[in-house]
């Protein structure tokens, strides 16, 4: 439901236009996982993306991602536009919930380190949005 609901949501809403802070962040977002996977592997980054993603620099990557970058960016946005216009925040017991619901642990301290806080308070915040999306739907 919620995979629909995210498909539906991009393909639909329309925006105007998205910040240019959003959109670099959410490139560097992207160059951070693989740089991530890279390190677990042992590999330097350009090494990694030719060998398990098929580009030859980080570059190419950037120009292949250009619409899923927008993508999510343009999602991000309409979960927050959604959220508030309907009052849904995030608290430190939506948190909890939402680790032990997720993560089967209310202990989220290693994600807040790793990711920061506002990264999985936003993870928490989608969540919420996607329930209230559920819960408030008319279906015909």
């Amino acid at each position: 439901m919620y995979e629909y609901i995210e498909e539906y949501l991009i393909a639909e809403a329309t925006v105007k236009s998205l910040p240019e802070k959003i959109l670099t962040y959410q490139d560097r977002a992207m160059i951070s996982f693989y740089q991530d996977y890279a390190e677990y592997n042992n590999m330097k980054l350009h090494e990694f993306l030719s060998t398990y993603i098929g580009f030859s620099n980080v570059n190419e990557l950037r120009e292949a991602s250009k619409e899923i970058n927008f993508n999510e960016a343009k999602y991000s946005l309409l979960i927050q536009a959604i959220a508030e216009e309907a009052g849904i925040s995030v608290s430190g017991n939506d948190l909890s919930d939402f680790f032990k619901e997720s993560y089967r642990t209310y202990d989220y301290s290693q994600y807040e380190e790793r990711f920061g806080l506002p990264y999985i308070m936003q993870r928490s915040l989608v969540k919420k949005v996607l329930d209230y999306i559920v819960d408030n739907a008319i279906l015909l």
